[in-house]
């Protein structure tokens, strides 16, 4: 067995142990990825509605449909980011207060 094989079978064990140990979270990966799949969708939501506004032949329902499309990719986006915002400041705390608690141990 090589170096480089055992370095990778050492973190593939560091990984499972911090995986069923619950020392690092993995939850904020997730939510970043969640954040930038929900602005994809918000996106081609919104420029969907703004093409089907060049469809109808109405012209009041295309001025409104346009607006809104803007609307909700801008509305949405912001609302996106806020979620995950305040999903992330959460586990951000938890890492200040086990960083206190691993201080005052000291």
């Amino acid at each position: 067995m090589n170096e480089t094989t055992k370095t990778n079978q050492n973190r593939a064990i560091n990984f499972l142990k911090k995986f069923f140990s619950f020392d690092s979270m993995i939850t904020p990966n997730i939510i970043t990825f969640l954040f930038w799949l929900m602005i994809i969708i918000i996106i081609l939501s919104g420029l969907g509605t703004i093409v089907s506004a060049f469809t109808n032949y109405y012209y009041g329902v295309n001025q409104l449909q346009i607006i809104y499309g803007l609307l909700y990719i801008i509305i949405g986006s912001l609302t996106a980011k806020v979620f995950c915002e305040t999903l992330i400041v959460l586990f951000k705390i938890n890492d200040s207060l086990k960083e206190i608690a691993k201080n005052t141990r000291k």
